[in-house]
């Protein structure tokens, strides 16, 4: 059995142009791509964990 340690929260800049459409904010894609990658391995990992639970 393996185990992965991944933070109990994650946080991400997105831009605020609403409240200050001036200032100069980073673009948020590579954090955005780096959310959904661990969220997709995180739902591959939980459906593999659900196969074995399936009665044969």
């Amino acid at each position: 059995m393996w185990s992965h340690l991944t933070p109990a929260a994650e946080t991400i800049d997105l831009p605020r142009e609403w409240d200050d459409p001036d200032r100069n904010e980073e673009d948020p894609h590579e954090q955005l791509a780096d959310f959904v990658g661990l969220m997709w391995n995180a739902l591959q990992a939980w459906n593999q964990t659900l196969t074995h639970l399936l009665p044969r």
